[in-house]
């Protein structure tokens, strides 16, 4: 069997259910999937002036405890206009601390600690980037250094990363 972990009590001891209820959702620990995309209305290919959006998004089958990554772009041909917190670090009963730091241009650091024992799970988006294309080229959004901490405080190892890439002209 897959190593899992209870996601949530869907009913509580000694509590009477029917024969085929739901009593925990279990998570398997195996994935924690990254992907940067661009934004559906945007293609992979833009003009110089033209503003568009790559979301970092995840989809974590594995709890999420700790997550810290960074992102890196062309930034001779991109622009980082604005920054904001995505769904996945804003959900529901969970208590995180989050950070999006840019200390260079070209690159912005990502943190997301949850805390008093909770833990992310699902998919959704981490961070939402906004840019402005700058001058012709391609420029890849590359995620770096992705590392995840799981609830029990082992390191989250099946990560799977997928880049993606702008063509600016």
């Amino acid at each position: 069997a897959e190593p899992g972990v209870v996601s949530q009590r869907l009913a509580q001891p000694g509590e009477r259910v029917s024969i085929d209820a739901r009593v925990v959702e279990i998570v398997d620990l195996t994935r924690l999937e990254f992907e940067a995309t661009l934004s559906a209305a945007d293609s992979v290919d833009v003009r110089v002036g033209q503003v568009f959006e790559a979301r970092i998004a995840i989809d974590a089958r594995a709890p999420v405890r700790d997550l810290v990554f960074a992102i890196a772009y062309e930034k001779s041909r991109l622009s980082l206009i604005r920054r904001s917190e995505g769904e996945f670090v804003r959900q529901p009963g969970v208590r995180a601390e989050y950070g999006i730091d840019e200390p260079s241009d070209g690159y912005v650091g990502v943190v997301f600690r949850a805390v008093d024992g909770s833990f992310a799970t699902g998919a959704g988006n981490v961070v939402v980037l906004e840019f402005e294309a700058l001058r012709p080229g391609a420029s890849r959004i590359e995620l770096r250094d992705v590392k995840s901490v799981a609830a029990g405080g082992e390191p989250n190892r099946n990560v799977i990363v997928t880049h993606a890439t702008v063509t600016i002209h």
